[in-house]
């Protein structure tokens, strides 16, 4: 049905976590790769896959699941590594200011070398040369310029780019010309310390517009009388949980020590309200005493930080955790507008960058539509700030249902109840916002810079903005979606594929409130241009409009 409709389907190679080879292959393991992709093509997917989708990313030699990685990255440590020092493996050790104050050994992740994208590239050929499609999808720190990387070690990553042409069968191939096109993944959580090793202090400067609804950093605490249903799973001193903060740097601002602030300067910048931070990470199996502290000290948090003279909602960080920066970033994965400039100049100067290296006709721009509307039911023991989903284990394992619909929710009546509504995917909604508007005219921008169009939008994940029978809640992103089809004009079915569709008359524009996570006069704002480093800013409350 779906190839009917003209839709090419491909198989993902890789993604965050998942290994890669970092020696360079063979033609006879080119052709032995194709062979076995013919193979797996017509015993495991009946003949319809067309092709193969480049995604390695980042890994490492040790174990890396959820609640127990091993896998880590340290700016200081990792930063100013080489790919060839990365592939050797590099550590470090972490010491936590937990009970037993263990110390806990992890290895840098390991990103593509220049024998990786030959692979890659050797792959692509032979694939193309058999009839297949192959297409790329990069983190935004593997493509992002066409300029040489003149550091000594090459820490500035860009790997698809400054590797992309390698001799293969006989001849020089460019793997970036090759591939039938490319999305970037103007969504990455990871910056490979890019934002510390360019020398341009605006080159990951959180200066972008922002908007209520998409800020920087997300405020749990909107409506006091209502509980927060942010949460995030944290991991640290190898025992996990999941966390409500009051505040959440949800995308380019970072919080904790030496954070790049808006107006470029580089501070520490805190992640909480003072009091916030009563939660002890902790092996509450091993130290029981943990779970006995955390539900003392939540009910004082309650009684201390009321709301209509009642025991107030409870929130809490764990105990010295900080938060990295997060697409959008100017430099890698710019958003579409920022304060004092014309719109879409920082993307625009980007991909024109790009397109001397590679057909901008093949380049669509990647977001995250994650099902952000989505309330899941999580539950609290023993341990009352450990809330966990209700899914069992045996419905997790057997049934792959990990989830139940939120129920019930923790009240002002009941402030320490055991049932509390959390959204799994708020904080992983990175990137800038996917809105039609902007596309167009980023895509009128970019026409006119360049003479060429933009291929498109690609997205991460469909869930967030599937149809919806009528009698069902309409996804989150649908309605961009719907938007933005009146303009490609995709062969679909439904509502947004009709002529009548089409033609409607477009909704009327309105403008939107400019929002600032950080208050533009403080210390470290847009407005702010003392350009010194501060040692502290004090809690943000008065930092934040």
């Amino acid at each position: 049905m779906i190839k009917e409709h003209g839709i090419t389907i491909t198989m993902t190679m890789g993604s965050w976590c998942t290994s890669f080879p970092l020696e360079e292959w063979t033609e006879d393991q080119f052709t032995g790769f194709v062979d076995y992709f013919k193979k797996v093509r017509e015993e495991s997917f009946g003949g319809h896959l067309d092709g193969i989708d480049w995604d390695w990313e980042g890994f490492c030699s040790q174990v890396c699941l959820k609640g127990n990685c091993k896998c880590d990255w340290d700016d200081k440590v990792c930063g100013n590594k080489s790919p060839e020092e990365l592939k050797a493996g590099v550590f470090f050790e972490r010491e936590f200011d937990t009970p037993g104050h263990p110390k806990i050994k992890y290895q840098c992740f390991i990103l593509p070398t220049r024998e990786t994208v030959q692979v890659m590239t050797g792959i692509t050929h032979h694939m193309k040369e058999a009839g297949f499609i192959v297409t790329l999808a990069p983190m935004s720190t593997a493509v992002y310029t066409s300029e040489p990387d003149n550091t000594p070690k090459q820490v500035m990553r860009n790997e698809f780019v400054k590797w992309r042409e390698h001799r293969i069968a006989g001849e020089t191939r460019s793997l970036l010309d090759m591939v039938d096109a490319m999305l970037l993944q103007w969504y990455s959580g990871f910056d490979a310390t890019l934002c510390t090793n360019h020398d341009d202090p605006k080159a990951c400067t959180c200066d972008n517009i922002e908007l209520e609804d998409y800020p920087n950093i997300y405020n749990n605490t909107k409506d006091p009388e209502v509980a927060g249903v942010f949460y995030n799973y944290f991991d640290m001193d190898d025992f996990g949980g999941n966390m409500y903060p009051q505040w959440w740097p949800t995308r380019c601002q970072a919080c904790g020590k030496d954070v790049i602030m808006p107006n470029g300067t580089v501070m520490d910048f805190p992640c909480y309200r003072p009091g916030d931070d009563w939660f002890m990470p902790g092996n509450v199996t091993k130290y029981p005493e943990i779970w006995h502290d955390h539900n003392e000290k939540m009910k004082n948090y309650t009684e201390t930080y009321t709301v209509n003279d009642k025991p107030g909602h409870a929130y809490w960080w764990p105990n010295n955790m900080t938060v990295g920066g997060k697409c959008p970033r100017s430099l890698d994965c710019p958003d579409w507008r920022y304060h004092n400039e014309k719109p879409y100049a920082r993307q625009v100067k980007l991909l024109k960058s790009l397109s001397k290296i590679v057909d901008i006709s093949k380049i669509s721009i990647g977001f995250e539509t994650l099902g952000v509307d989505v309330l899941v039911q999580q539950m609290s023991y023993s341990d009352h700030a450990l809330y966990w989903s209700t899914a069992t284990n045996e419905e997790k394992w057997n049934k792959e249902i990990y989830f139940h619909e939120c129920k019930k929710n923790v009240t002002l009546g009941e402030p320490l109840g055991s049932h509390r509504c959390g959204a799994p995917l708020l904080q992983q909604q990175w990137g800038l916002k996917f809105n039609t508007s902007e596309m167009i005219g980023l895509t009128d921008a970019i026409r006119e810079e360049t003479g060429s169009d933009l291929a498109g939008v690609g997205v991460f994940t469909l869930d967030g903005m599937m149809w919806q029978p009528d009698h069902d809640k309409e996804r989150f992103w649908y309605r961009e979606l719907c938007k933005l089809n009146k303009h490609y004009k995709v062969p679909c079915t439904g509502p947004c594929c009709s002529e009548e569709h089409y033609n409607s008359p477009d909704e009327e524009h309105t403008t939107n409130a400019i929002y600032y996570s950080i208050h533009p006069d403080a210390e470290g704002g847009v407005n702010d241009n003392s350009g010194e480093k501060e040692e502290q800013v004090e809690w943000f409350e008065d930092f934040i409009q």
